[in-house]
């Protein structure tokens, strides 16, 4: 059986000597894996549309049930270069696209993340500013939580509906002083934090940009995002381990030479 849909690809990985495995997330049929013969070949048919994040318009051949479909076809919509040539937006990208494949049932088509995941990535494509970026990604992540079902509860508190508290990772919830148990781990958030979420929940994306947010507001709203989102799974995210290691990295270089 043959099908047409558009796919954007999150991953490949060497089969044989010139074949690949790609996982691609589609319009029509969510995530899931092809089988590219010889793409790895100079004069492969494919050219550069199997690049990471490339959108393309692909054709697949299979059987109904089958795990992994042949590739057949794959012209480029979009190869967004940009991603893949700005470290920033690969680290972005690549924690979305990490995201997608771990949150998401493979089969599981779902059109609101998949226009979330080229509008943002559009978006990326085309600021310079590092605190915008890292607001983009936030935001792409506070959308894909929202979507799946498991945005945190942050504005107020989970039982008592209190404005103030702390955030309780195990909870998914701010409680405040007399709701929240005293042993447990929680992280404070400033008001500033509360109010960037909010809006990046509801209001468009170019209007939630215009709020110029500081680099501690979105570290601080980045690591709460960044717990829940580690519990959620039970393990930590790969991009966010290799974030936090340049994070440091940048720290220690900027101590050296200060």
């Amino acid at each position: 059986m043959l099908f047409r849909t558009d796919g954007i690809v999150l991953r490949t990985q060497k089969y044989g000597d010139a074949d690949l495995i790609v996982t691609y997330f589609t319009l029509e049929r969510g995530t899931l894996k092809a089988f590219a013969k010889s793409p790895r070949k100079i004069k492969s048919r494919f050219g550069s549309s199997l690049e990471l994040f490339t959108h393309a318009k692909i054709a697949l051949f299979g059987k109904e049930h089958t795990s992994i479909p042949k590739l057949t076809q794959s012209d480029i919509v979009h190869s967004f270069q940009g991603l893949r040539d700005d470290l920033d937006n690969f680290i972005c990208v690549s924690k979305h696209a990490e995201l997608i494949i771990t949150m998401m049932h493979e089969a599981e088509p779902n059109k609101k993340i998949f226009s979330l995941f080229l509008n943002t990535s559009s978006i990326l494509e085309k600021i310079r500013d590092r605190i915008k970026k890292d607001a983009i990604s936030l935001i792409f992540q506070i959308r894909l939580l929202d979507i799946l079902g498991y945005r945190p509860r942050l504005g107020s508190c989970g039982r008592c509906g209190r404005k103030k508290g702390n955030f309780y990772i195990s909870h998914g919830t701010v409680l405040c002083e007399k709701c929240g148990p005293r042993m447990e781990k929680s992280l404070e958030l400033s008001q500033g934090a509360i109010s960037f979420y909010a809006h990046a929940s509801t209001w468009p994306i170019s209007k939630v940009l215009r709020l110029t947010p500081s680099s501690q507001l979105l570290s601080q709203l980045s690591s709460a995002i960044d717990e829940h989102i580690t519990y959620l799974l039970s393990k930590k995210l790969k991009t966010s381990i290799f974030q936090s290691l340049l994070l440091k990295s940048e720290k220690n270089l900027s101590s050296a030479f200060s």
